[in-house]
């Protein structure tokens, strides 16, 4: 079963920052604690389990390709690895 995140309004896909770097892929967690607290969650489980995370970014920007955002390589190679978590977000 899926947990349900809602976006809240003027949280944009694209804020979160998504790039490379020599340590991995870096982001705005800000960005993660604005929709944790929003949909009343520990944003602490987020950064203790990358699976989580990766999963809930994977789910979140299927949405946000709906909705019209441009394809990301980050999040693509990221979502090679979330295949496979037992993870699921449903990104509303």
């Amino acid at each position: 079963m899926a947990t349900t995140i809602e976006i809240p309004p003027g949280l944009g896909f694209e804020m979160l920052q998504l790039s490379w770097s020599e340590n991995g892929v870096t982001l705005d967690f800000d960005v993660i604690e604005r929709l944790c607290r929003f949909n009343s969650l520990e944003s602490r489980l987020f950064l203790e389990d990358n699976r989580k995370l990766v999963a809930l970014i994977a789910a979140w920007y299927a949405k946000a390709r709906i909705d019209g955002t441009e394809r990301s390589t980050v999040v693509e190679k990221l979502m090679c690895g979330a295949a496979s978590s037992e993870e699921r977000f449903a990104v509303v």
